[in-house]
């Protein structure tokens, strides 16, 4: 992948988005001085470009009422039945 060019702005608007990912736009363009517009066209850029990889969001589930985490395994009674791929189906 072609390494992306960045400039100061693009610099800073990373700087702001590591620190609080959540940060809304309009106050990133403030601390950048230039409009909402451009933040949203510049942050969409860098997620394009594959400078920015992606974003997450992380729940807990005790929290949302989830009390029991279950582990489950499935073991065949017989294998004769059971078909495995060759290297050439892979």
């Amino acid at each position: 992948m072609p390494k992306t060019s960045l400039d100061a702005i693009d610099r800073k608007i990373l700087k702001y988005l590591i620190k609080n990912a959540r940060m809304p736009f309009l106050e990133i363009a403030r601390e950048c001085g230039i409009s909402g517009a451009a933040i949203h066209q510049r942050i969409r850029k860098l997620d394009d470009s594959g400078v920015i990889l992606g974003s997450r969001l992380i729940v807990d589930p005790k929290m949302m009422g989830f009390d029991v985490c279950a582990h489950i395994s499935i073991t065949p009674v017989s294998y004769t039945h059971l078909t495995l791929p060759t290297n050439r189906e892979v």
